[in-house]
C-alpha cells in the first residue's frame, strides 16, 4: 500500500459539475448546514437528491440510516457503515424520520432519515464516474506497494473498514484520501448492489 502522494493530489475530484436532475455527491469531506443552521459534515461521496442551486450554495435532501443510541453518524444503508454524514446534536433533532426497524444482523434498530442540508455548490458533483475513478486510482497506485491491488468486491462493506485501517500507516495517503478510498471500496463492496 506505498504510493505516490503527488499522483492523488492533482487527480482529487473538482466540485461544481452538477447537470440538472441527477443526484450530486460530496467530493471531500465538507461542512454542510441543516435548515436550522446546525452542522452536517459530508463525507466523500454523499448523495443530496431533489437539490437546487442558491448562489454558491445547494440545498439538498441527504437520505440515510441512524442506528437508534449512535445518532450522530448517518449511514448510507441500513446495517452498513457507510458514513454519509456526522451530525451534530442540535442537528441530529431536526431529522425526519421515516420509518425505524430492528435489524437482526446488527439486532439493533435503525431509523430511516432524511434531513435538509445546505453546502458549498463547489463541494458537489454530479460525475460520480470520475469519484468512482479517483476511488479507484487511490486503490490501484497506494495499495499496490506490499501486495497486488485487491477488488474493492473482494470484501463486505464492513469489512473495508478494518482492512483500509491496519493498511493505511503504510501509505502516504493523508486522512481525506484514505476516507475516500474507504467509502469507494465500501460502495463497491461485493455485498452492495452495483449503481
Amino acid at each position: 500500500m506505498h504510493g505516490d502522494q503527488n499522483t492523488q493530489k492533482s487527480s482529487a475530484v473538482q466540485g461544481g459539475t452538477l447537470s440538472d436532475g441527477s443526484a450530486i455527491f460530496a467530493t471531500e469531506m465538507v461542512k454542510a448546514t441543516n435548515d436550522k443552521g446546525n452542522e452536517v459534515r459530508l463525507m466523500p461521496y454523499a448523495e443530496l437528491m431533489q437539490w437546487k442551486v442558491d448562489g454558491n450554495q445547494i440545498q439538498g435532501t441527504l437520505h440515510g440510516w441512524q442506528q437508534v443510541g449512535a445518532e450522530a453518524v448517518v449511514y448510507q444503508e441500513l446495517g452498513k457503515r457507510i458514513t454519509l454524514a456526522l451530525m451534530d446534536e442540535d442537528a441530529r433533532n431536526h431529522v425526519q424520520v421515516l420509518k425505524t426497524v430492528h435489524d437482526a444482523v446488527t439486532d439493533s434498530d435503525w431509523k430511516e432519515i432524511s434531513v435538509t442540508v445546505n453546502v458549498a455548490k463547489e463541494k458537489m458533483t454530479s460525475d460520480l464516474t470520475a469519484l468512482n475513478q479517483y476511488g479507484n486510482q487511490l486503490n490501484q497506485t497506494q495499495c499496490s506497494g506490499c501486495h497486488s491491488a485487491i477488488g474493492s468486491d473482494h470484501y463486505t462493506a464492513n469489512q473495508w473498514i478494518g482492512v483500509v485501517n491496519s493498511m493505511k500507516n503504510r501509505t502516504s495517503l493523508n486522512k481525506d484520501e484514505v476516507r475516500a478510498l474507504t467509502i469507494y471500496l465500501q460502495r463497491n463492496a461485493k455485498d452492495m448492489a452495483k449503481q
